[in-house]
Order: structure tokens, then C-alpha cells, then sequence
């Protein structure tokens, strides 16, 4: 789980993060989910996931919520 501190935003509007780890794991395992309170201040992602998938290959998403229902939603970068 990961901090994130938007470092630069391209032409497109594609954030850069700096990130820091607040809380890691070494292995997951189904059925035993991982829960975390967060505070969501604005619409600035300031909250991560990083993981590896099946292949190896490190994976990052921002947490940011739903302006229209107040879901997660999990944006690759």
C-alpha cells in the first residue's frame, strides 16, 4: 500500500508519482482480504497499490474514489 505525491502532470493529464510504502505484504491469499481506513482529501490520487503479478511484472494503481457513487476505483500507472 503506498503514499503517493504527484511529481509531474504530462500535456495529457497522465500523472508522475514519487511513492513511499505505508504498509507491504509478502504473499496475498484468497480469501483473507486486506482492509485499510483511508481519508480522501480532494481528487488528487494520493493513495496506491503496487503488486506482482502471476509473470513477475510490477504492477501500480492510484486509489481514488467515484464522484457518482463513492467506489474505489484502481487506475494503472
Amino acid at each position: 500500500f503506498l503514499s503517493l505525491t504527484v511529481t509531474d502532470v504530462d500535456d495529457n493529464g497522465r500523472m508522475s508519482f514519487d511513492t513511499e510504502i505505508l504498509y507491504s505484504l509478502d504473499t496475498m491469499h484468497e480469501g483473507k482480504p486486506v482492509e485499510v481506513t483511508l481519508t480522501f482529501y480532494g481528487d488528487t490520487p494520493a493513495y496506491g497499490i503496487s503488486y506482482k503479478d502471476a509473470s513477475g511484472a510490477t504492477k501500480n494503481s492510484t486509489v481514488t474514489l467515484s464522484g457518482e457513487d463513492g467506489s474505489l476505483i484502481l487506475t494503472e500507472f
